[in-house]
């Protein structure tokens, strides 16, 4: 398989996002994208929808050599679900171009690091997201 081949990671869930990522055989990794999309749903029976919810998406370096070496590497400001059809949806789709993914590359990892990807939902609203990020193994 050649070593450029782009794999992916791939979660969906509802509420906060607080997941991290690493090849499941713990290589080292060349971040190529993110992307996440948020959207409001249903909430249960009885249940309110949601307004609004933006907040920062971060991502965070979890390193394999400690606490001491976690760093946190970009912010996405104000994402999530906007009900305002005046604003620019607020998605995310950061594309590494070809200096950024070029080997040495400041986007690489070591074998056992992990990327985190957080976005707090502090008003508890009914969001679901899907994110999915682009590597290739080194």
């Amino acid at each position: 398989m050649p070593d450029n081949l782009i794999k992916t990671f791939r979660i969906i869930g509802t509420k906060e996002i607080d997941v991290q990522f690493g090849p499941p055989q713990a290589n080292a990794f060349r971040l190529t994208y993110i992307r996440a999309h948020f959207a409001d749903y249903s909430p249960p029976k009885g249940g309110a929808a949601s307004g609004a919810v933006l907040a920062d998406f971060q991502v965070w370096l979890e390193s394999v050599a400690g606490d001491e070496h976690n760093v946190h590497l970009f912010t996405y400001r104000n994402r999530g679900v906007s009900n305002d059809p005046e604003e620019t949806p607020a998605d995310i789709n950061m594309i590494l171009g070809d200096n950024e993914t070029a080997r040495p590359s400041g986007w690489t990892f070591q074998a056992g690091d992990k990327l985190r990807l957080k976005w707090s939902n502090d008003e508890d609203e009914y969001v679901k997201w899907g994110i999915e990020v682009g590597y290739v193994v080194s």
